[in-house]
């Protein structure tokens, strides 16, 4: 068996606030492959994000990252120091943020950006370096690098801003990219550009992608796996085609069912009503329950585990049910 490049078990993020500590990610096991895309996916306050940023161990004061294991390659990531995490950081491990425009230094240029990052994870020199970024740039599908090179970052549009953090996070030839909403602020045709162009190069470098959204639609369109997130809990992972096909948790049936399908135009959209609870209000028992049309009365006490049900895990008290009737 091919062992996994990333492996998450028990993630846990707490953020400590007057003596009570509130948990935003509760417990999430993962694994990512070399050379596969996996999606996570869920509402806004999921804890989607978060996942991603303490991979990284960027989450932000005052937040406490523990896991049981968090290894990059056999690295356990919670034993490095700061300098560790840091040459790790951009060099094997690169993450691509929402929004470009809050992403890119306005008052440096695209080129002097990129050069900040082969310099600190490169041995060349200043000449080879140049070469390097506008050869990332044309990898990227970036028109005229040249003047990509010498523009700055308000000068282009945001999906060639987009494609400029792509280029940015591929100059210290990671092994895995984790790209948190990298379609959301943009148009649908760009959208479709930027899936693909992720997908080339997962293809074409053998990069592994954590890809993160709200959007079920998105990571349909391009991932291997998916995880869906709820309330800083995974809910349901596995095969994407077998997820969107056969869901098992009440919250993926939902999602699901409130999807544009093409050939269903007519047919009115499902609305899952209420929202996801806050950190530190999730109520007892399964924190969907409150949303859930399945619920019994064991789900308002419960607290369901994720189980293995072959190659997909689900965290329902009525899974075994729902996927032996499928």
């Amino acid at each position: 068996m091919t062992t996994p490049l990333l492996e998450i078990q028990d993630l846990r993020v707490a953020f400590h606030h007057r003596g009570r500590a509130i948990d935003a990610v509760r417990g999430v096991t993962l694994q990512l492959n070399r050379g596969e895309i996996l999606g996570i996916v869920g509402e806004t306050g999921s804890g989607k994000t978060l996942t991603g940023l303490a991979m990284l161990q960027l989450v932000p004061s005052p937040g406490v990252v523990t896991a049981s294991k968090l290894t990059f390659d056999g690295i356990d990531l919670l034993d490095l120091n700061r300098a560790g995490m840091a040459a790790l950081r951009g060099k094997r491990i690169s993450m691509i943020f929402q929004d470009p425009a809050t992403s890119l230094n306005p008052v440096y240029t695209i080129g002097t950006q990129i050069d900040a990052v082969l310099s600190v994870h490169t041995d060349l020199d200043r000449n080879a370096r140049r070469e390097e970024a506008l050869a990332r740039l044309v990898e990227v599908g970036l028109p005229d690098p040249q003047r990509v090179f010498d523009t700055y970052p308000h000068q282009l549009s945001g999906g060639m801003q987009q494609r400029v953090m792509i280029a940015l996070a591929l100059a210290g030839d990671p092994e895995v990219l984790v790209a948190d909403e990298p379609t959301t602020a943009l148009d649908v045709t760009i959208q479709a550009q930027i899936l693909t162009l992720l997908d080339r190069l997962r293809r074409q470098r053998g990069l592994a992608i954590i890809l993160i959204s709200h959007n079920l639609g998105v990571v349909s369109q391009t991932c291997d796996r998916v995880a869906l997130m709820y309330a800083g809990s995974l809910v349901e992972e596995g095969k994407t085609d077998e997820v969107l096909q056969t869901p098992a948790h009440p919250y993926a049936r939902a999602l699901i069912a409130s999807m544009v399908r093409s050939g269903h135009r007519k047919e009115p959209l499902k609305v899952l009503s209420g929202s996801g609870p806050a950190p530190g209000t999730i109520p007892t028992g399964c924190a969907f329950a409150p949303r859930c049309v399945m619920r019994v009365d064991r789900c308002l006490t419960d607290t369901p585990e994720l189980i293995q049900f072959g190659e997909r895990s689900v965290a329902c008290l009525r899974a075994h049910e729902e996927l032996v009737h499928d």
